[in-house]
């Protein structure tokens, strides 16, 4: 099991390897600690011990000796040190000065009940494919950081004082039950079931082609930024950012934006916020499949911008604004209810043209459309549009139960087989109808600022 060397008393060194400048540092063999926190004191004088870094105090007396721990070899704390102890002289106070508190680069360790502390911030490093680690209900009161590497975190509490854990390099942790401060996926993927990962350390972000699966897990800020990633059953505040070709698969998930405002009244506040998005979804020159989800924000609901094309089926999609914006942006909506607040359901500007096929448009707003189209165009195909549809562009509408529909001067489009309470059409609109009932023919307001004609008003 190794050699057994003199030692001051006090203290116990457990090391496979240590390389100055790190605590606990393993190139090979298996190392488990039980009930034990993890720190540095002070190096011993004796030059045996040059490169051993990390001193365990136990308790005043050792039982049998501190003992260093050979490459290829393997170490049980419990069995070897701590079946002979109480409970309370099982809990042993580490704390780290150097780099990182427990540094694995080749071999695995177990731990168990174990506290990790590390005054620089950097409590644990598990690096390459052949390292490996597991610590279950253990509080690492500093990072950890995953490269490359693979690692089993159970019921963890990882960092509650900001920070959290850095994957990246192709590492591919599991963590299952933890409450993480902080989640970065750099190139890596990893599992994530039922974990609570709040914003003081910024949320999660996902970015250079990350690809984790996170299930149940209660999320503060997300961001997907050139990556994917597939969530499912995850509940996910102060919204979701997807990016620089974002394209991940979102199933049965709940997204709550950002406020608007907080609550004196001011633009709510980076801290509020962490990605400074006031949608609930929004996807920037993305893609990304939303299934069996559900948004609900103060402000809009689901925003695509910039070439942004989301696919979208089966979604309550809820703004306390607007409903779903399409900026200059494309987009597949089928069989999802969307609600507008203070405006509308539906907004889509700046050459949008998303497809829309069995949907629902509701809004409580007074005086303004249901679903409008400025400039742009978009696909409806068998939907149900309560109150209006208005249009400035050119829009392709078939099989649709609309209350009310405007379409301005300039505006084109083709409308087919539609049940249409009220179509009224401006001079100097040119939209192809084809079975959609009565049209009537209304003059456009004088200028911008003047009130819309009677049909306007018409639900």
């Amino acid at each position: 099991m190794g050699e057994t060397f003199l030692f001051p008393t006090g203290y116990v060194d457990v090391v496979i390897v240590c390389e100055k400048g790190d605590t606990f540092h393993i190139t090979a063999g298996k190392v488990k600690f039980e009930n034990v926190t993890i720190s540095n004191k002070a190096l011993p004088e004796d030059k045996d011990f040059a490169k051993c870094l990390v001193i365990l105090k136990i308790f005043e007396e050792l039982p049998d000796g501190p003992m260093c721990v050979a490459p290829g070899s393997e170490m049980d704390f419990v069995d070897n040190f701590m079946s002979n102890l109480s409970e309370e002289e099982r809990t042993a106070k580490f704390t780290s000065e150097l780099p990182y508190t427990i540094k694995v680069t080749g071999g695995s360790v177990k731990l168990t009940n174990c506290k990790i502390d590390s005054k620089y911030g950097n409590g644990v490093l598990n690096k390459g494919k052949k390292s490996s680690m597991k610590l279950t209900q253990c509080t690492v009161n500093s990072d950890v950081l995953i490269d490359g590497a693979t690692g089993d975190f159970v019921d963890c509490n990882i960092n509650p004082k900001g920070g959290g854990v850095l994957v990246r390099n192709g590492g591919n942790p599991t963590m299952k039950g933890c409450f993480i401060t902080g989640l970065e996926i750099n190139g890596a993927t990893g599992d994530f079931v039922d974990c609570n990962i709040n914003p003081k350390g910024g949320g999660v972000l996902v970015r250079n082609g990350g690809n984790p699966t996170m299930k149940g897990c209660f999320i503060t800020g997300l961001e997907i930024n050139g990556a994917t990633g597939n969530f499912v059953d995850c509940h996910i505040e102060s919204g979701v950012q997807v990016k620089n070709g974002g394209n991940p698969i979102m199933k049965g998930c709940v997204f709550v934006g950002c406020p608007c405002e907080d609550a004196r009244g001011q633009s709510a506040l980076p801290a509020c916020c962490p990605h400074e998005v006031r949608t609930a979804v929004f996807v920037d020159g993305s893609e990304g499949m939303f299934e069996y989800c559900v948004t609900n924000a103060i402000c809009t609901g689901l925003k695509a911008m910039n070439g942004g094309n989301p696919t979208v089926k089966n979604c309550v999609i809820r703004g306390g604004e607007t409903g779903v914006e399409i900026m200059k942006s494309t987009g597949t909506f089928e069989n999802c209810v969307i609600f507008g607040g203070q405006s509308s359901a539906m907004s889509i500007t700046e050459e949008g043209n998303p497809i829309m096929k069995k949907c629902k448009f509701y809004t409580v707003a007074i005086g303004d459309a249901c679903v409008k189209i400025d400039k742009s165009a978009g696909t409806f195909d068998d939907c149900k549009i309560i109150k209006q549809f208005e249009t400035n562009g050119n829009p392709t509408v078939k099989g649709c139960d609309i209350g009310d529909i405007l379409a301005t001067s300039g505006s084109t489009g083709t409308f087919e087989d539609c049940k249409v309470a009220d179509f009224a059409v401006q001079e100097e609109a040119k939209p192809t109808v084809n079975n959609c009932g009565e049209v009537t023919k209304v003059k456009a307001p004088a200028c911008e600022a003047c009130e819309p004609p009677a049909p306007y008003y018409t639900f």
